[in-house]
């Protein structure tokens, strides 16, 4: 009697073990491709012999990788202003601010970072993967002695933002930096991004799309929160927020929903209350964000 009750037990146990194993794996491998469909790779639709006559294409690495930047210099340029952009940007969706930033006296560097644009890369990898892109850039510039400009701004805008946000509190920090719909947490922000694709259940999935994400790109990277940063914050910070941003919401995961938290005079907010305030509304030439952008960089 006893010999079969401890037989029942192991067949259950079996059971039980074999059902979960199958569930993780299947978790895994919905999580894989709803990972993967977020960060695939976009392409630039136009060839180089395309670009704007004032833009000159410069190329940069990140370890293996190619980098694609995009220079506009000014003669005297008062600072040049790295831009680092939202997953799948690309360059004619920020010509109206760049041009209005050249406008103001300023030179401005954007790239295309790792899987978009005309960089390397078959995938953009995760949220945090553009904190090594934008690394490799203001090393870049640097290296090349800010291309005649004596100071360093940065402008990051959703994922760009959230790497943005983590420049702010160490001795290599910009000169000033402004974070438009930052992101707070990159497994958060991809948690938001699943739940378009299997609704609320997403948030349920966080433990996998927290591990999926440590594997594509860098775990200790994928934990890094920008509210942690900004405590410590060592240059001036403007941080912008759209109110009626759904992709980057100010409810939820974004720096300005844990701005109550961060408590540094360094730090500047602005929430954008406009009809049109949303996730791209800061690049359109009438938006009060624009207007916030042109301001700040132009009374440093």
């Amino acid at each position: 009697m006893i010999l079969m009750k401890k037989s029942w037990l192991k067949r259950v146990s079996i059971v039980l073990l074999s059902v979960l194993l199958l569930s993780l794996f299947c978790d895994f491998f919905v999580t894989k491709l709803i990972y993967d469909a977020s960060f695939a790779r976009t392409t630039a639709a136009e060839p180089l012999s395309a670009l704007p006559q004032d833009c000159e294409p410069l190329c940069f690495s990140e370890k293996e990788n190619r980098l694609q930047g995009y220079l506009f210099r000014q003669t005297k340029a008062h600072a040049l202003i790295v831009i680092a952009p939202g997953l799948a940007a690309t360059l004619q969706e920020y010509l109206p601010l760049i041009r209005a930033l050249c406008g103001a006296g300023f030179s401005v560097f954007y790239f295309d970072p790792l899987g978009s644009g005309r960089s390397d890369g078959d995938s953009a990898l995760s949220y945090a993967a553009i904190t090594a892109d934008l690394s490799a850039a203001l090393s870049y510039v640097r290296a090349q002695g800010l291309f005649e400009a004596d100071r360093l701004f940065l402008l990051g805008h959703s994922r760009g933002g959230y790497a943005a946000c983590l420049c702010t509190d160490d001795s290599d920090s910009p000169d000033a930096v402004i974070a438009v719909d930052a992101h707070n947490c990159p497994t958060a922000a991809a948690c938001s991004r699943a739940v378009s694709y299997v609704g609320p259940l997403a948030y349920l999935n966080f433990p996998m799309l927290w591990f999926y994400g440590g594997l594509c790109f860098d775990f200790p990277a994928t934990a890094a929160h920008a509210d942690a940063a900004l405590q410590n914050a060592r240059v001036p910070v403007l941080l912008i927020q759209a109110q009626n941003d759904a992709v980057a919401s100010p409810r939820h995961d974004t720096v300005y929903a844990k701005r109550d938290s961060i408590k540094n005079a360094q730090i500047r907010i602005y929430l954008d209350e406009s009809t049109d305030g949303s996730h791209i509304s800061f690049l359109r030439p009438q938006s009060p964000s624009f207007a916030q952008i042109l301001s700040f960089f132009g009374a440093l």
